[in-house]
């Protein structure tokens, strides 16, 4: 079983990959010149963990950049 957590924007003009693996969780960051998008592939484990994962997730990213818009 595997749980995705999609979370960005959808301006591909001009972005750089990077894809990235760990135990029990793959995924990619995309950037662009004003956005980002992250992807997560979370494992059975830690899929159980997804809600908490998202929301620190959004907690730091929040702190970092401020609250996204819209």
């Amino acid at each position: 079983m595997e749980t995705s957590l999609v979370m960005g924007t959808d301006d591909y003009q001009t972005a750089e990959r990077w894809n990235f693996k760990r135990t029990g969780v793959t995924g990619s960051l995309v950037t662009k010149p004003q956005s980002f998008e992250l992807e997560l592939h979370l494992g059975f484990l830690l899929g159980a963990f997804q809600d908490k994962i998202k929301q620190q997730i959004e907690q730091n990213l929040d702190q970092l950049l401020g609250p996204a818009k819209g």
